[in-house]
């Protein structure tokens, strides 16, 4: 093993001997050092344990031969640049697989006259790679090997490739990682705390995809159409992730798996879907073929910015699940179809509350999914198009189970289902909405309470079909609003139907009143059954 130095002021190519002190090329056993005044011209493939540039010194690359290092000089340097260094074009190898203590790409300074490598490539086995400074890379980047940490921001301009472990971390300081091509994770890329940009406004492929994990950490993150083969690689701790992608035809955040539950686990973060793409497939998974499966989502809010469709294909049993909230942004859509087609929707469960700026599109008319739920508020400008199916909603916000503020509720003779059947919620809800197609009670408690509230200055509240109350009460809260049952009046044996403030024959029943378990009428109030009753219950005069 020798140091060697290059020979004279004058400009010299890398493959002849004269170029270098003692007249032979550097070798893979080498350290190779370009001196203050000289420039070395690449003109062959070389492969050297180590290469550096002193201050003042010039080393130009050549695009059509490799420059391989395979080991570090007596700094732990495999490539140190302290003078400038032109790409030109030229791919440069670090081969780490010897024993060492830290390979270095660059060193000291920005890599000079065309700033940056073009081509990077990590390769080689068990020492880490250490890349200092600020540092761009022209084309494309592979970070192979076992690990690359980031001492300096690097910006790839083309595609990276992670195939080992790639951490934007060093000594408590994480460093910002962008890659204006694709994100190619086969390995372990963790952001820690730095902020992240992959592929953002991407328009021709997906911004982050491949079979590895991804943790986003705690910084802001930017990142384009979504594609992974991992079931549950992708996570973020906490922050805003956002998803912006141009691209026409694809998902911001689609698993390619079949027959496995994926999950997206974004821990306390914020969500963000803020996109343009001309076909408006924003959040999808329709490569997700497998039956029966759940793709889930975790994240406080999932934010909806822009138009956009989720749904998973050739599956009437997938899931789309959210555990969080959804917000839907004014003059928005989101869609649980493609097209409404009827085998490419999937049902929406929602853990969280869900906020309709905008509109939520969940109809179908020949393949209708169910939609689930934890709050809905429809606000001023809002719209809630229903499944044809069931919306489920299992819990409540600010005393609201259901709040229409203003808004638009589309029912489609869909059914929906206050289910608070989970022994942990409030002894009372309120339901905020005038007219309902079918509706169904199932409170946790007989004792507990929901009340419908009016919403607008009709002084009319419908149910259009049939009301059941199957455990818990069910009342009105504005009595001087008549309420018109069209359908059935069902009361299971744990359920009470109670109108005791209304005003008289401002309760009609225009079906039949099938009473299992307790109707309750106010004293001196009339109330129209004009379908009859059949009671096998509890008829109370309050």
């Amino acid at each position: 093993m020798a140091n060697i130095t290059s020979n004279g002021t004058g400009g010299g190519n890398s493959n002849d001997g004269a170029t270098w002190t003692g007249g032979s090329v550097p070798t893979s056993s080498d350290n190779a050092i370009i001196q203050n005044g000289h420039t070395v011209t690449q003109n062959a493939a070389h492969t050297f344990k180590s290469l550096k540039v002193e201050s003042g010194g010039i080393w130009t690359a050549d695009g059509s031969n490799h420059l391989t290092l395979s080991g570090e000089d007596d700094s732990d340097f495999a490539f140190a640049i302290d003078g400038t260094y032109n790409h030109t074009n030229g791919t440069v190898v670090i081969n780490n697989g010897g024993g060492g203590i830290a390979h270095a790409a660059i060193r000291a300074g920005d890599a000079t006259s065309t700033t940056g490598l073009y081509d990077l490539t990590i390769s080689g086995g068990g020492t880490t790679c250490e890349i200092y400074n600020s540092t761009t890379i022209h084309r494309n980047m592979e970070a192979g090997g076992s690990t690359t940490v980031l001492r300096g921001a690097l910006t790839v301009n083309g595609n990276l490739t992670v195939q080992g472990t790639l951490t934007t971390i060093f000594s408590s300081t994480s460093h910002n990682l962008t890659v204006t091509g694709t994100t190619d994770v086969t390995g372990t890329l963790t952001c820690n705390a730095s902020t992240i940009s992959l592929g953002s406004g991407k328009s021709d492929d997906y911004a982050l995809k491949g079979s590895g994990t991804v943790n986003f950490g705690t910084g802001t993150n930017t990142v384009g159409a979504v594609q992974t083969t991992s079931a549950s690689g992708i996570t973020k701790t906490s922050g805003t992730i956002t998803f912006n992608t141009t691209k026409t035809g694809g998902q911001s955040i689609g698993p390619n798996v079949s027959n496995v539950n994926s999950h997206f686990n974004f821990g306390t973060s914020t969500v963000n879907f803020d996109l343009s793409g001309g076909f408006g497939t924003l959040f999808g998974i329709e490569q997700h073929v497998g039956s029966s499966k759940t793709f889930t989502i975790t994240a406080a809010t999932v934010n909806f910015k822009s138009n956009g469709r989720i749904y998973q294909n050739n599956s009437d049993t997938n899931i789309v699940k959210i555990i969080g909230d959804l917000v839907i942004d004014a003059s928005k859509t989101l869609t649980t179809y493609f097209d409404n087609a009827d085998d490419f929707g999937s049902k929406l469960e929602v853990t969280g509350d869900v906020t309709l700026n905008g509109t939520l599109n969940a109809y179908s008319a020949s393949n209708p999914k169910p939609m689930d739920f934890g709050s809905l508020v429809i606000a001023g400008g809002g719209t809630y198009s229903a499944t044809s199916g069931t919306t489920t909603i299992t819990n409540e916000k600010s005393g609201h189970a259901w709040k229409n503020n203003g808004g638009t509720f589309t029912h489609n003779n869909g059914k929906v289902l206050i289910d608070f059947d989970t022994g942990n919620l409030a002894q009372s809800t309120e339901v905020k909405e005038n007219t309902f197609y079918d509706l169904e009670v199932k409170l946790d408690q007989a004792g507990y309470e929901l009340r419908l509230e009016d919403h607008s200055s009709t002084n009319a509240m419908d149910i259009l079909n049939n009301l059941t109350v199957t455990k818990g009460i069910f009342d009105t809260m504005t009595k001087s609003d008549t309420l018109t049952i069209h359908g059935q009046t069902i009361i299971e044996s744990d359920g009470v139907f109670t109108q005791a403030d209304h005003d008289t024959n401002k309760i009609i029943h225009n079906g039949i009143v099938r009473n299992s378990g307790t109707y309750k009428i106010n004293n001196g109030t009339t109330v129209k059954m004009n379908g009859g009753i059949r009671n096998l219950g509890t008829i109370t005069v309050a």
